[in-house]
């Protein structure tokens, strides 16, 4: 009969399994279609809140009951932001955390580009709804808020989006998304943005890594890239450009690195892969 402290062990030793990537294997989050002239125009978000006929444009796409749904909302973090709470001081952003989005039908979720959507400062990414609106719905509109919060080097600041306060610099206006009865004229599956494959292979070794880390990938893909070393929290710590081309490998020295979980990944203007690594 096994015991009780040997249950536990091959309890532990499971979960903490299933917390590190098996070796060669990657973490792949959704993939944003992020247009290349808000990549290039330095703007928070896209689109931008709606505020009126003429100014924003809010969530584009209706929803249906009992119908895949999927929206897109492409994120730049800033690398410093100007409270005016704060008497206008100017704080540097370490990491933007997308904690919640209150207000969703239900049978529709948020996912993000990055582990833990926690978007590094000065980083490009996405937040997509999605999921498929539920009968327990009622048609209607459905106002949302997105919860953040910002990690800076004072302290970290929770905020919410869009800015009903106008005390942070941050875009004004409303996002909702219009739910129709099932069976309405638009109720086809509807989605604004579409999965990239950017990459034919990828794959990270050793991993567990004492010192160096081997990143290497394949892709049909011609461009610029982001090589990225980020801890489990978001913070960046190490990154290089590159140009997609064929097969291509990148070394991380992690040598001078505590113990812990880190990610590793690839990101262009249209998608991004990631891996997790766990340093010995």
């Amino acid at each position: 009969m096994i015991n009780v402290m040997t249950m536990l062990r091959c309890v532990l030793i499971l979960s903490f399994l299933n917390l590190i990537a098996i070796p060669g294997q990657s973490q792949t989050l959704i993939s944003c279609d992020i247009d290349s002239a808000f990549a290039a125009s330095g703007a928070l978000v896209s689109p931008t809140p709606f505020v009126n006929d003429t100014l924003g444009d809010g969530i584009t796409v209706e929803a249906c009951i009992n119908t895949p749904y999927d929206f897109q909302v492409s994120l730049h973090a800033p690398d410093s932001l100007v409270i005016a709470a704060l008497g206008g001081v100017s704080v540097t952003i370490n990491s933007v955390r997308i904690t919640d989005v209150v207000g969703l039908p239900e049978g529709v979720g948020f996912e993000c580009s990055y582990p833990d959507c926690e978007f590094p400062g000065d980083s490009i990414g996405c937040i997509r709804l999605i999921g498929t609106p539920t009968a327990a719905n009622d048609p209607g509109t459905y106002e949302l808020f997105i919860k953040m919060q910002l990690r800076t080097a004072l302290l970290p600041v929770s905020v919410t989006f869009p800015d009903t306060t106008g005390s942070l610099g941050l875009p004004e206006g409303v996002y909702a998304i219009t739910l129709n009865p099932e069976g309405s004229d638009n109720c086809e599956m509807t989605s604004s943005s579409e999965d990239v494959s950017l990459l034919e292979e990828f794959s990270v070794w050793p991993n567990p890594v004492f010192d160096h880390l081997a990143l290497e990938w394949s892709s049909n893909y011609r461009g610029d890239a982001a090589v990225r070393l980020v801890t489990s929290t978001g913070q960046l710590l190490q990154r290089q450009e590159v140009s997609l081309s064929g097969y291509q490998k990148h070394i991380f020295d992690m040598s001078g690195l505590p113990a812990g979980l880190y990610f590793v990944g690839l990101q262009t203007e249209l998608g991004q892969q990631w891996a997790r690594v766990l340093k010995e």
